[in-house]
């Protein structure tokens, strides 16, 4: 199977029944999926753990936040909470900036039982994904039928480097997940 039919299987499970529509909608907000959910469709989890949430990201524009908002009621989801402003910094020295996520709505699926975190940039999601700690997860969907990542990287289960200090408990659930760290790492 490859990257995108395990994404468009994934995204089923989820709630996300029309792969089409899904990739038109993230187009027409400038919105992307990434993190663990979009890295297991790329490279499996070796121990079958799956992820359990789907993170889409978009900045914030009024109109963008509305469209996102009805689109993820529309497919099921219902708003549980809303935490705001949390700051995320890269330590890396080739990636020299910082960016602030003003909101994180999470959202439910009563269905499914699913959960969907609708996190809204003050930055274009292209440079907050450089901010992930650990550059696989920086793996995404933009809906243009191919998944990305902003780092050349060849093999998804070594991990070469670190953009930051990473947390203890974050490292050990991708040593679970079949990932190798071949760098050095620091922990927060």
């Amino acid at each position: 199977m490859n990257r995108l039919t395990k994404l468009k299987s994934d995204l089923t499970t989820f709630g996300i029944h029309d792969f089409d529509n899904f990739s038109q909608f993230l187009q027409q907000n400038n919105a992307v999926i990434a993190g663990g959910f979009v890295l297991n469709a790329t490279c499996p989890f070796k121990n079958n753990t799956n992820s359990n949430d789907i993170d889409l990201f978009t900045i914030y524009k009024p109109q963008i936040y509305k469209n996102v908002t009805q689109y993820i009621k529309s497919i099921g989801y219902e708003l549980q909470n809303q935490s705001k402003k949390k700051y995320y910094q890269s330590d890396d020295e080739n990636c020299q900036f910082s960016c602030y996520i003003t909101i994180v709505d999470n959202y439910f699926h009563p269905i499914h039982k699913t959960q969907l975190q609708y996190i809204i940039l003050k930055v274009d999601p292209s440079i907050h994904l450089k901010t992930f700690d650990i550059p696989v997860c920086s793996t995404y969907y933009d809906g243009s039928y191919e998944i990305k990542n902003p780092y050349q990287i060849t093999d998804y289960y070594t991990i070469d480097f670190l953009t930051k200090k990473i947390k203890k408990s974050r490292f050990i659930k991708y040593l679970e997940r079949g990932f190798t760290f071949n760098c050095d790492y620091k922990f927060e």
